[in-house]
């Protein structure tokens, strides 16, 4: 198997198991940490460099179903973008309200001090 072959390989498994990351998570049976999203996006980019590259001169089955895999890993990835925006916003949400409630105890603290 060519190194290209192998890494798109490689990307199908990590995208595989982030969509299964996600899925988990639509049930609360696991959480999506930023490395995971870190993981999965450098798969991407280098997917994305292979593609970048010059074509091999003859033509390479195994590259050609690996890509296969991918593009169908990739589809099902784009139908749940939607899904995995609306969480983030969520919970960016979340820690800003955390943020002005820490804020806002903090100035409270401070006033406390001050007025003694």
């Amino acid at each position: 198997m060519s190194r290209s072959a192998q890494l798109v390989r490689h990307a199908c498994q990590v995208l595989s198991s982030f969509l299964e990351l996600l899925r988990l998570s639509e049930d609360g049976q696991a959480q999506v940490a930023p490395a995971d999203l870190a993981c999965t996006f450098v798969a991407i980019s280098r997917v994305g460099e292979i593609l970048q590259s010059p074509s091999p001169k003859e033509p390479d089955p195994e590259l050609e179903a690996a890509f296969g895999q991918y593009r169908a890993l990739l589809e099902r990835l784009r139908q749940t973008m939607p899904l995995l925006h609306g969480r983030l916003l969520t919970e960016r949400a979340r820690l800003e309200a955390q943020r002005a409630h820490l804020e806002a105890a903090h100035l409270w603290a401070e006033t406390s001090r001050t007025a003694r």
